[in-house]
């Protein structure tokens, strides 16, 4: 399988459905021209507690995590491969790329706090960390390059940027414990087995800005309960998520009527045990449909807590 740099991600994102519109070519040119900041776990603004060691007036406290000595303005690749040595670390302000490999395979790595002046960190940046818990970047992150984050089986939540809008490849495979993903309300475009084998993930509340979700994006994850539906992935949103055969709750985004795919691969659906939300005016037009009045019961997505009546996110 091809693996993407952050360039050539920014580039494939660029020229996704042939140019796409104008908000598109701006989004795209932007990104090619512009920093990319990368980022991902439990994003934060303002003051990052980089302060000589000292608790900042506001923000947590990084006193004891290991300031990484960097000459220059790269972490080059493999410096810090497999070092037993390293448990909760900040990278310094300086620092704007992290080349590949350069915390992969650190055994006892646990917490990374990231400069907030990063533009890129390469593929499999921190990959194979098998105690990593927490990493906290900047906010601004637009691309999570392929591979970041893979085999990192204790990481157990993540939130992306709110201007993430690209998860490359594999970039969070087999984080077997991952359970909560926060998406951003940017987030265009999944690519293959971004998330695949989260097999302790529940929900996957994708935001109505979704474009696209390669069909290999969450596979393994046989745990997900409740999962949103973006009118762009409404017709192989089921082949998707092939796997889920524990839904319990649906949530329909969807601006015009959405008719249930024919072709579905989820054995045993629809049920009963599953409900459905769906846009305010458009349940009883849902409860009259003879596919989807096989469920549970259909309910306006201003009930959901979750989405507002339009399927807008509103947490």
């Amino acid at each position: 399988m091809k693996h993407y740099t952050l360039n050539s991600l920014a580039n494939k994102a660029a020229n996704y459905r042939n140019g796409g519109s104008k908000v598109w070519k701006k989004v795209a040119s932007a990104c090619c021209a512009a920093v990319f900041m990368f980022g991902m776990v439990a994003c934060q603004g303002g003051n990052s507690g980089e302060t000589k060691g000292n608790k900042a007036a506001s923000g947590p406290d990084y006193s004891d995590y290991k300031k990484i000595e960097v000459k220059g303005k790269t972490i080059v690749n493999d410096a810090h491969k497999g070092d037993a040595s390293l448990s909760k670390i900040r990278i310094p302000d300086k620092v704007e790329v992290i080349r590949g490999g350069a915390f992969r395979g650190c055994p006892e790595l646990t917490h990374v706090v990231m400069p907030k002046s990063l533009v890129s960190a390469d593929q499999e940046s921190f990959s194979d960390c098998p105690k990593l818990e927490e990493v906290i970047f900047p906010d601004g992150t637009k691309i999570i390059c392929d591979k970041s984050f893979n085999n990192c089986p204790n990481l157990k939540s993540v939130k992306l940027p709110a201007k993430c809008y690209c998860v490359g490849i594999s970039a969070f495979e087999n984080c077997t414990n991952l359970a909560e993903i926060t998406f951003s309300p940017a987030l265009q475009l999944i690519y293959d087995r971004a998330f695949a084998g989260s097999q302790a993930l529940k929900r996957v509340l994708l935001p109505a800005t979704v474009e696209k979700v390669d069909s290999t994006a969450f596979i393994n994850c046989p745990n997900v309960e409740e999962l949103a539906i973006p009118q762009a992935i409404r017709y192989n949103v089921f082949e998707i998520f092939r796997h889920s055969t524990n839904l319990k709750k649906l949530y329909i985004l969807s601006l015009s009527h959405y008719k249930f795919p024919k072709n579905n691969p989820i054995k045993g659906f629809p049920n009963k045990e599953c409900k459905v939300y769906v846009q305010d005016s458009q349940v009883d037009e849902y409860k009259k449909d003879p596919t989807w009045s096989k469920f549970g019961e259909i309910l306006p997505l201003s009930q959901s807590g979750i989405y507002d009546g339009m399927g807008m996110l509103i947490q």
